[in-house]
């Protein structure tokens, strides 16, 4: 499963080979959530100067084990059955704002 993931991730990077140098990964509907919840935490934190996460449409639903990314300013999640656990987004660091 998570050689699935990797190679998801690979695709959205374009060739990109400085996980340092990127600030944008969109993986919307590329891979699907085993179980609702987001592939390990160490996957995105190859990304430490990651600003924008768009993980539309990937069945997560649980938000549990989300990466600490400091630099993250928006994430995407549209087309996601979010049942709740968005304190595990405030744990991971985010600020959460209404729409």
């Amino acid at each position: 499963m998570d050689e699935i993931w990797e190679r998801a991730v690979e695709t959205a990077l374009d060739g990109q080979r400085d996980m340092a140098a990127v600030r944008t990964l969109t993986l919307d509907g590329a891979v699907k959530c085993v179980h609702g919840r987001l592939r390990h935490p160490s996957l995105f934190q190859k990304f430490p100067d990651l600003q924008q996460l768009s993980i539309a449409n990937i069945g997560v639903s649980s938000f549990e084990q989300f990466p600490r990314l400091q630099n993250l300013q928006k994430l995407i999640l549209s087309d996601n059955q979010i049942a709740g656990g968005l304190e595990f987004l405030v744990q991971a660091g985010l600020e959460l704002q209404g729409g």
